[in-house]
Order: C-alpha cells, then sequence, then structure tokens
C-alpha cells in the first residue's frame, strides 16, 4: 500500500511503522486498514518535503490508465458524454492495459518489479513500470 499510496521505495523504517499500525492500531485491534492507510498518508517520510527532495529513491510513477483519467478529470471530459474520449487512437495497444481487466490482484504488475538501468543499479524498485 505504502508503494502505491506514497513512494515506490519506503525506508525499513516507514514499512515497520505501517506493519505496526496492521498489528495493533492503538487500541489493541489487529488489521484495522483505516489505522493503516492513516499511518501510511501521516507518517513523516511521507509528509516532510524536505526528506523527498531531491532523493532519487523517494516518489512513483502514475500508470498509464490514472494518468489519462487524471487529464480528463483535468479537462472536465465528463461534460462530453457522448465521446469516447478513452476509445481514441490506441490508448490500450500502447499502454498495455484496459481499466479493471488487470490479470492479477497486484494490478498489471509484479510487486518486485525492477525496471532495467539506473534503477535496478541503484537496488531501487519501480513496480508501476509495466514488466513487458
Amino acid at each position: 500500500m505504502i508503494q502505491y499510496l506514497v513512494t515506490s521505495n519506503p525506508s525499513p523504517g516507514y514499512v515497520e511503522r505501517v506493519a505496526n499500525s496492521f498489528a495493533n492500531n492503538g487500541s489493541g485491534k489487529r488489521g484495522d486498514l483505516a489505522a493503516v492507510i492513516r499511518t501510511i498518508l501521516l507518517d513523516p517520510e511521507a509528509r516532510q518535503v524536505s526528506w523527498s527532495h531531491g532523493s532519487p529513491s523517494f516518489g512513483r510513477l502514475k500508470d498509464p490508465v490514472l494518468r489519462t483519467i487524471g487529464i480528463a478529470r483535468a479537462g472536465n471530459l465528463a461534460r462530453f458524454p457522448k465521446i469516447s474520449w478513452w476509445d481514441y487512437g490506441d490508448f490500450y495497444d500502447s499502454a498495455l492495459q484496459a481499466p479493471s481487466f488487470a490479470p492479477s490482484v497486484f494490478n498489471f504488475y509484479r510487486p518486485d518489479y525492477r525496471a532495467p538501468g539506473v534503477i535496478t543499479s541503484n537496488q531501487l524498485f519501480q513496480w508501476s513500470l509495466p514488466d513487458r
């Protein structure tokens, strides 16, 4: 969840804090997902811009479907209900993705995927890039 919401390469301490929140939400309850998400989003590692600024290991990329949906929302394309904006061009062929057709619960990606090049040579993960 950290990789999807905040950064592809969380520190071991960040992962531990989130795991502890899953084990005990502060009231002795295990598995409270609201507490886990709250911990992920409110953790100092997620909130401190100075910590992440310029760090080559902090951040994440949005996958093509989410980027396209963001552009559609920003352009207020919902006001054109008769236009199938997502059907133009070769979006699905280029992105190798179609909403709601992920092959597994991990979406379109293996959770331990490492893209070749700088990401792999620096021992980083970038799970939001597809294994094509």
